[in-house]
């Protein structure tokens, strides 16, 4: 049935606040999150991932009449209903002058959720309806992501040292910020929480840009490590502050606090935030400490941490980056500009899979690792209509504030098809095709299953969906 005119309503949400959840609100959103979202990594996340999930989510109302986002708009946040009716509309094409009705959803309902894994525009609008205000829970992005990547860390006792010391990223727009370096045999989260509470307490933040940068380094189980971190600190200035259970690291670092700096190197700041307060629990309780670590990675099942892996390298290998990584992939998916290669490669890696994408570019000549056979058994290929490309395209310009544009154009559209089946003829003839014009993430990611049934790849993806 047809609905209202296209047009955006006026007024959207208004954030209330970070939610501060009761038990019972507790349980009966987990509950949701794990049963309705599309997102299947949360159906498998374990009780502290979720505790921590839902102390991060906010709380949205949008009054009747308004909207919570139109389609087109580009997606940061997943919703859940808590109280009121949402009406879900589509404009079916960009031709329509009016939305198509397709749901409507009430309390314990999801909305948005592939907006966790992706930066697509929205393919709906969705409005409140009826007698009440809507009240919502708001699941960001960037917040859904951090949680994932901080359960993602394996508990192994790599004698190895397992930090990439060099590739730590300085932080971006201020050349003179201070570092402080969070060091934790176990996940690190308590003594970073500890260190951003403390530093709310200084003026130390100018238009969004803070003065400080934290670096994380979590899971510390060998001297090395503590070695390297202490010299890197002394060159950088920065302040170590630390909670290190176990006996032998946690000497070494005492040590290398004691240690006088060598020529040209600072002093060793450092705070240890545990031991204080040990041994004086100690006194009091007349009792010794344990030397374990009470590690969340340790309770966490193994299929759990492979597909956190297979969306962190899906995410490093998205939209042609790091080709050179194409080797580790379980698949690897071609084709043109908004095509749906980015939500298709991550809707599949909650499944699991290590999945990298390419994106075909008219008068580009692809990276060598593609005349590779190894690397060409991997490849599935994407076709798309112009038309679709078309209307695709067009969303993604207005969400940018942008009416006209050759890249979008239906013209340009078919001519980058036309290219595109001339590519896979000269570089991929073998190379397996799937049709994404109609079919949504899930109807595609199914068909592209099928495909590595067929090669006997099926379970190069670290489980079944089953799992889940």
């Amino acid at each position: 049935a047809a609905g209202r005119a296209a047009s955006r309503p006026a007024g959207r949400g208004r954030l209330v606040a970070v939610l501060a959840l009761s038990a019972e609100n507790a349980e009966t959103l987990a509950a949701c999150l794990r049963t309705e979202s599309d997102v299947l990594i949360l159906r498998d996340l374990p009780e502290e991932g979720m505790r921590r999930m839902l102390d991060g989510m906010a709380a949205v109302d949008v009054e009747v009449g308004q909207t919570l986002f139109c389609q087109g708009d580009i997606g940061d946040a997943m919703y859940v209903v808590k109280r009121g009716e949402l009406s879900v509309r589509k404009r079916l094409t960009a031709d329509d002058e009016q939305d198509t009705y397709v749901a409507s959803l009430g309390p314990g309902k999801v909305v948005g959720s592939l907006a966790l894994l992706c930066d697509d525009p929205r393919t709906t609008t969705v409005e409140a309806v009826g007698n009440e205000r809507a009240e919502l829970w708001k699941l960001s992005r960037e917040h859904f992501m951090n949680v994932i990547a901080s359960l993602g860390t394996d508990d192994g006792e790599d004698d190895t040292c397992g930090i990439a010391l060099d590739n730590i990223i300085p932080l971006d727009g201020f050349d003179n910020a201070k570092p402080i370096f969070i060091v934790s045999d176990g996940t690190g989260t308590t003594c970073l929480n500890s260190v951003e509470l403390a530093l709310k307490q200084f003026n130390i933040c100018y238009q969004g840009v803070h003065s400080y940068e934290l670096k994380t380094f979590s899971h510390v189980r060998d001297t090395k490590e503590i070695t390297e971190i202490c010299r890197r600190a002394r060159a950088e200035g920065a302040l170590v502050v630390y909670t290190l259970m176990r006996p032998e690291v946690r000497e070494v670092m005492q040590k290398q606090v004691k240690e006088k700096p060598g020529a040209g190197e600072q002093p060793l700041r450092a705070v240890d935030l545990w031991e204080p307060m040990l041994v004086q629990l100690e006194g009091l309780l007349n009792a010794k400490r344990t030397p374990e670590v009470s590690s969340q990675a340790r309770r966490i099942s193994e299929p759990f941490l492979k597909m956190v892996d297979a969306i962190d390298y899906t995410q490093r290998a998205d939209d042609g980056a790091k080709p050179e990584l194409w080797a580790e992939a379980d698949l690897i998916l071609l084709g043109l500009s908004r095509a749906g290669k980015t939500p298709l490669s991550l809707f599949l890696a909650q499944r699991g899979y290590k999945v990298a994408n390419y994106p075909i570019v008219p008068g580009e000549d692809p990276p060598q690792e593609l005349s590779d056979p190894s690397i060409q058994e991997k490849c599935i290929a994407l076709l798309i209509s112009p038309e679709r490309l078309h209307n695709v395209r067009n969303e993604r310009m207005k969400a940018f504030g942008r009416t006209e544009s050759n890249y979008a154009s239906l013209q340009n559209c078919t001519k980058e098809v036309n290219i595109l089946k001339t590519f896979y003829a000269r570089h991929g003839p073998r190379i397996p095709r799937v049709d994404v014009t109609d079919g949504g993430v899930e109807e595609n990611a199914d068909k592209v299953l099928k495909i590595l049934k067929q090669r006997g790849l099926v379970e190069a993806g670290a489980f079944s969906p089953s799992v889940m």
